[in-house]
């Protein structure tokens, strides 16, 4: 809340004067509003901030075992089990106060990360190549394109397991769409080339929850 005093004056008369309030909005998010992966025994720390407060206090509910965390947002440690976790984050500064979450995925090696691409590939080399861009928000539009090496255009791909709210393009190997729920997505493409020889690859799509606003009026 801001409050101005306004004064009407001419000619060095006071005419008239008023108590102005105005009710400001004040807009917090936590970032980073995706947090990286990590990695089975391997030291993984990130921290956690809140746009616009200067020092909150945070609690984390859902962590694994062996991550840490202090009430200044850090997170530390090294995560022995693989999986994924959703992750609560609590803040509070005086009278402001918000929660969001985020999905912490730790992956099984250190080279089985989300940016690898496993493929059974035949015997004429055909190879699907790996698309970045795995990671999105829930209800966040999203595309990409497929493509695919040592094989005869056109190719014909095939989607199989595609989250609810993705379509899969069999002549041009693109993915669109938009996933409401958040979560760990997998699903498989088989391309085929002109000659017949085919590919599959296996693919996870990281689903973030939806970015966490909080207001304080």
């Amino acid at each position: 809340m801001a409050t101005y005093n306004i004064k009407i004056m001419f000619k060095n008369l006071l005419l008239a004067s008023l108590l102005l309030t105005i009710a400001v909005s004040d807009t917090y998010y936590i970032t980073p509003t995706i947090p990286p992966n990590a990695y089975q025994n391997q030291y993984y720390t990130i921290r956690f901030r809140v746009r616009g407060l200067d020092n909150p206090v945070f609690s984390f509910v859902g962590l694994p075992k062996t991550i840490s965390a202090t009430n200044d947002g850090l997170l530390s440690g090294t995560p022995t089990e693989a999986g994924s976790y959703q992750i609560t984050i609590n803040y509070s500064s005086g009278s402001v106060s918000g929660s969001g979450q985020f999905i912490l995925k730790v992956s099984q090696d250190y080279s089985l990360t989300n940016e690898v691409l496993t493929v059974s590939q035949t015997s004429l080399g055909l190879v699907i190549e790996y698309p970045s861009g795995l990671v999105l928000r829930a209800g966040q539009s999203w595309s990409i394109s497929l493509s695919a090496s040592n094989g005869r255009a056109p190719y014909v791909w095939q989607f199989n397991g595609l989250p609810s709210g993705l379509i899969g393009d069999s002549r041009s190997g693109r993915i669109s769409g938009s996933v409401a729920n958040s979560g760990y997505y997998n699903f498989n493409v088989e391309c085929a080339d002109s000659t017949g020889s085919s590919a599959v690859a296996y693919y996870t799509i990281n689903v973030q929850p939806q970015a966490n606003i909080q207001s304080n009026i």
